[in-house]
């Protein structure tokens, strides 16, 4: 079960890394030269904007000071994901060592961070209570449906575009810097659910 406290937290994370999402995609657009690309950044930018509104509705209900992101050591978007969306604000648009910079760009948000969030989402809707967090619940189903449709057509636009001799090194960097964290975050997921299970139960 996700206690008030942990709840607050993992969402305050949330509508942090869509708001920065949001910002990123963004600011993309005006020197990304592929015209569908363009369009597709654009409304996907939008959509986390969305998104992070919904977030920021539920902490305003809640009406709680909002902790720093993560929640009951948890952890599901932490600082170091935070380090990596201002990496990819900070993405040049030339690309590095050969690679296409668009496709580098699309690898980092569509093989990197919204795999991620989704991920996130995914084991938050998981461990709700279906009675007590129903309204989170239906939000994260909502954001859910759409952030995958959102991954599956960033894939498919990824997957169409034709990557130059040696540029595949690069487009994975992101990919293994995904990685890196995933796993960091799981060891801290795992030390967090053994230390809950070691301590005595107070009840709710």
């Amino acid at each position: 079960m996700v206690t008030l406290a942990d709840s607050v937290g993992r969402i305050t994370a949330y509508r942090e890394a869509e708001r920065r999402l949001f910002e990123v995609l963004g600011g993309w657009v005006s020197d990304t030269p592929e015209p569908q690309v363009q369009l597709l950044l654009a409304r996907h930018s939008h959509h986390h904007a969305e998104r992070a509104g919904l977030w920021d509705r539920h902490l305003a209900l809640d009406g709680a000071p909002s902790p720093a992101p993560g929640g009951d050591g948890l952890a599901p978007l932490g600082g170091e994901w935070m380090s990596f969306l201002d990496d990819l604000a900070a993405a040049p648009p030339g690309g590095q060592g050969g690679s296409d910079p668009t496709a580098e760009r699309l690898a980092a948000v569509y093989r990197g961070m919204l795999p991620a969030l989704l991920s996130a989402y995914r084991r938050h809707l998981d461990e709700a209570d279906p009675v007590c967090d129903e309204p989170v619940a239906r939000t994260l189903r909502a954001v859910i449906a759409e952030a995958a449709r959102d991954l599956d057509e960033g894939e498919a636009l990824l997957g169409a575009m034709p990557g130059p001799p040696g540029g595949r090194a690069t487009v994975d960097r992101w990919a293994r810097q995904v990685t890196r964290l995933a796993a960091h975050l799981g060891a801290d997921r795992h030390r967090a659910g053994r230390a809950r299970s070691d301590a005595p139960d107070k009840g709710h």
